[in-house]
């Protein structure tokens, strides 16, 4: 790996390619030999940011879910588009992107989901997506419209996030996904 290159972004690098790998083998199957070469970087070295393929999981998780969060969040903070377009965005950002992006060995990645080794990590996550999502209703002309019928902006964004969840594994692409959450988020925003 490029020695010029600063350890945040080498750390960086080695936990993208780490996903990647993960992604792409699964948990079970994934190597750390497999790892240093996607990364670029020796086997040493990878040892040198993560004592454990469990402690590389576990960043390589939360890095993902931070990046998630990240992208759906800035897709709830431009505030020249409706809040409509908004809520779609932050959706497709929080589910969308990873339609089709793991492979059927994969699939033991979210059996540890909510297991020891990752803690209450998704639900943490979650509970703060869902969070992001009530802040931009709240702060939208929906908040009176909601609070008209006996809802909070949380009773949305969880209700939006319930079926972001049930979408994706009815849809066939990240597209197909974007197209039925913009249907959703319409009728659940009338």
């Amino acid at each position: 790996m490029d020695s010029s290159i600063a350890e945040p972004e080498r750390r960086r690098r080695v936990l993208d390619a780490a996903q990647e790998t993960f992604w792409r083998f699964g948990f079970r199957k994934t190597s750390m030999d497999e790892v240093a070469r996607a990364a670029d970087i020796s086997r040493q070295g990878l040892y040198f940011y993560f004592g454990s393929k469990d402690d590389l999981f576990r960043e390589a998780m939360r890095k993902w879910l931070e990046d998630k969060l990240s992208a759906a969040t800035a897709r709830l903070a431009a505030p020249d588009l409706p809040i409509e377009t908004r809520l779609a965005g932050a959706m497709d950002e929080w589910v969308g992107r990873n339609i089709g992006a793991f492979s059927g060995d994969a699939s033991d990645i979210f059996e540890k989901k909510n297991g020891a080794l990752l803690g209450t990590m998704f639900t943490d996550y979650g509970a703060a997506f869902q969070g992001r999502l009530a802040e931009a209703i709240a702060a939208s002309p929906l908040a009176e419209t909601l609070g008209k019928l006996g809802f909070t902006p949380l009773d949305l964004a969880q209700t939006l996030s319930s079926c972001g969840g049930g979408l994706k594994y009815m849809a066939q692409s990240r597209e197909d996904f974007a197209r039925r959450i913009a249907i959703a988020v319409r009728l659940l925003c009338r």
